[in-house]
C-alpha cells in the first residue's frame, strides 16, 4: 500500500465521507507508465507513482459515481476503513497500463463494493491482509487480471475472512477470482 508521499488524493480518518456525482478523475498515467515501478520496488527506494485517491482510516464512508481515468498507479485504495459503500464507478485504463488496480482494499472491514465497471491493466479489486466482510456484487471486469485476494503471506501470515464476490462478469481477463500467496522457502 501507499504511504502518503505517494497519494494524489487522500482523506484521512473522516468519518461520515460521502464522495459522490458524475464527475470525473483523470490521472493522466500515460506519462507515468512509461517509466512505471514494476513490482515491489527495493529496500530504500519508492514508487512516485501516485496512487490517484486513498481513503485511510475513514469510517462510513460512501463513493458513489465517479469515472476514474488513467491513474498513475493504483486508481483507489481503502486502507483500514470500516463501513465502506462504493456504487456505480466506471475505473478505465487500457489493459497495457502496469499497475493500475481499480480498487485496492486492506486492513479494512465492511466493505461493499457494488454495480461498477473495472477496465484496468490489472486486478479490478484487489483484497489485502487484515481485510473481513467484503460484498463485491454486479461489478463488470474486465479487461483486467479480475479479482484478487492477495498478495498474502509475504514474510508471514494473513488474514482475509468473509469474501463474497457474485453476480459479477469478467471479460477479457487473465483470472476470475483468485487467491495470490507467497511461497515460503
Amino acid at each position: 500500500m501507499s504511504n502518503h508521499g505517494d497519494s494524489w488524493l487522500l482523506f484521512l480518518m473522516v468519518s461520515g465521507l460521502t464522495v459522490s456525482g458524475s464527475g470525473q478523475i483523470d490521472g493522466q498515467g500515460p506519462i507515468w507508465w512509461e517509466n512505471a515501478c514494476i513490482g515491489t520496488p527495493s529496500p530504500g527506494i519508492s514508487c512516485h507513482a501516485p496512487v490517484a485517491l486513498q481513503f485511510k482510516r475513514c469510517t462510513g464512508l460512501r463513493l458513489n459515481g465517479l469515472t476514474h481515468v488513467n491513474s498513475p498507479r493504483v486508481h483507489i485504495t481503502i486502507t483500514t476503513c470500516n463501513g465502506v459503500i462504493v456504487s456505480n464507478l466506471h475505473i478505465i485504463a487500457p489493459e497495457t497500463s502496469p499497475n493500475t488496480d481499480g480498487i485496492d482494499i486492506s486492513g479494512s472491514t465492511d466493505v461493499n463494493i457494488r454495480d461498477s465497471v473495472i477496465e484496468t491493466g490489472d486486478d479490478c479489486i484487489a483484497i489485502g491482509g487484515g481485510s473481513s466482510y467484503i460484498k463485491i456484487s454486479g461489478v463488470m471486469c474486465g479487461p483486467g487480471h479480475g479479482i484478487s485476494i492477495g498478495s498474502l503471506g509475504h514474510g508471514g501470515t494473513d488474514v482475509v475472512e468473509n469474501v463474497d464476490v457474485h453476480n459479477c462478469t469478467m471479460r477479457k481477463t487473465l483470472t476470475g477470482v483468485r487467491i495470490k500467496t507467497y511461497q515460503e522457502i
